[in-house]
């Protein structure tokens, strides 16, 4: 879990999209944020004895929440700065084929974005989905 405190410099922050928003003179603002991460791991569970030698797979699963899209407010854009969520959720697996130093790792993480659809005059923060599948191969010396 994470909380900053930050301000934007005056003319930083625009939004140039119908109305060409610019904050002047930004008040400061607060982001939060938080994660949760949890794996298993079938080679080391109660059940290692019964799957092959060749059976390493981890399965995971991560959430992540972020406050980092900043906008001009609509009815204050010379003071006021509206902050939106970032959601990413992964699950994956993870393949161990040589313990730590080498594995394989296939995530898909479906991403939410936080927009303002339901407030007149209203603005999306995103035009196009940004959910990713991931394969990474990975390698340790």
């Amino acid at each position: 879990m994470g909380r900053y405190r930050d301000r934007f410099a005056p003319d930083e922050l625009a939004y140039n999209v119908g109305g060409g928003l610019t904050v002047q003179d930004p008040a400061a603002f607060t982001v939060d944020g938080w994660n949760v991460s949890m794996g298993y791991k079938l080679s080391e569970s109660l059940w290692a004895d019964d799957v092959g030698g060749w059976v390493k797979p981890e399965f995971v699963f991560r959430c992540d929440v972020m406050e980092n899209l900043f906008y001009p407010d609509i009815p204050n854009p010379n003071r006021q700065i509206d902050v939106f969520e970032t959601q990413v959720v992964t699950a994956g697996v993870n393949y161990y084929i040589k313990g730590h130093n080498a594995k394989i790792q296939f995530n898909y993480n479906w991403v939410i974005e936080d927009d303002d659809n339901d407030i007149a005059g209203a603005r999306e923060t995103r035009e196009v989905r940004n959910d990713n599948l991931v394969l990474n191969f990975q390698v340790g010396w």
